[in-house]
């Protein structure tokens, strides 16, 4: 096989591959006409309220009746923490990420939205992964896991064709008719 050859099957191969069959539209949920299908895997629900949701790819989120259901991890849960505080944590900007309450609780901190001397509300960075039941009435942002029909013919035949023009210059190459 010719480097000339070798070169233009390995860049219509890495085209092909490139093109990715499975993507990741995110979605603005104004009205109900906005809801996901029943059949739609969520990967990301953000509320009203700022709360974002996390599911993972391998178990994402369904809807289910008048809600979003499954196993996620919550940022952003509101929580009001009373203090005095034995200890808060501040990266170098100044921003604090970390606070342990006068019971020795630790509150990983996503985002402070009310602070003062003796009680503090902040926004929760979720760590664990918890099963939620997210109304849809709260839904403002939806990302969806959505399989891509034509791209994905596009590229088995793409492969199909690289396949044959492959083994036709191995063939060439060896001599073989």
């Amino acid at each position: 096989m010719t480097k000339k050859a070798t070169a233009v099957f390995t860049l219509g191969a890495f085209v092909l591959c490139s093109t990715s069959c499975i993507t990741w539209p995110t979605r603005d949920v104004v009205t109900t006409a906005d809801y996901p299908s029943s059949k739609a895997r969520i990967l990301k629900v953000v509320t009203v309220s700022g709360t974002e949701y996390f599911f993972s790819k391998s178990a994402p989120g369904r809807l289910q009746g008048s809600g979003i259901v499954g196993t996620a991890i919550v940022y952003g849960e509101r929580v009001e923490i009373e203090g005095p505080f034995t200890e808060v944590k501040k990266r170098a900007d100044g921003t604090i990420y970390e606070i342990v309450d006068r019971e020795g609780r630790t509150y990983p901190v996503h985002q402070v939205v009310s602070a003062g001397e003796d009680k503090m509300t902040v926004l929760v960075a979720g760590r664990n992964s918890e099963w939620v039941s997210i109304p849809l009435s709260e839904v403002r942002l939806v990302r969806l896991k959505r399989f891509n029909v034509v791209m994905t013919l596009v590229a088995v035949v793409g492969f199909g064709f690289l396949g044959i023009v492959g083994l036709n210059m191995v063939a060439y190459a060896l001599g073989i008719e």
